[in-house]
């Protein structure tokens, strides 16, 4: 959604300056893989401006199913764990899909409840599609890794 608003010599919204945003562009990129005893993690990290982003694409290994209800508390903790550092959460979200049946999860802050949609109870296999990110701002781009990896290892 659109916010109409003007455009002064010192706006900084961005939202003309298609090209200047470029010149920034994401930075400090890191990628890595994680092997933990449940899942193969592959981890893909960013700095742009004052925000750090780490990105998880999480493969559950054969006989180790995951619970949805697992990752939202993995991203609660991601959540407390950047909020203790010093940093403001942005958004930590995770989709996973398995067949025709997926969930939702939306964490804002380490002390708010997170929003869900989708099926909350899907348990997640070998088969199954799960991606996480966190966005968090004020956090070094090492430390969000550190801190997402930690979660993940629960």
């Amino acid at each position: 959604m659109a916010h109409e608003h003007e455009h002064g010599p010192d706006c900084t919204c961005g939202c003309h300056d298609h090209e200047h945003a470029h010149e920034h562009g994401h930075h400090h990129e890191h990628e890595e893989v994680v092997e933990l005893s449940w899942a193969h993690v592959e981890l893909e990290a960013h700095t742009h401006e004052q925000a750090a982003t780490v990105s998880m694409n999480i493969h559950p290994k054969e006989g180790s199913p995951v619970a949805f209800a697992d990752l939202v508390n993995t991203m609660q903790e991601i959540a407390r764990a950047s909020e203790q550092s010093g940093g403001i959460v942005g958004h930590i979200k995770a989709f996973a899909k398995r067949g025709d049946a997926f969930a939702r999860a939306s964490v804002t802050a380490a002390d708010l409840p997170p929003t869900c949609d989708g099926d909350q109870s899907l348990a997640l296999n070998a088969s199954a599609e799960i991606q996480l990110a966190a966005i968090v701002l004020l956090v070094d781009q090492a430390d969000l890794l550190a801190i997402c990896k930690q979660a993940l290892a629960r």
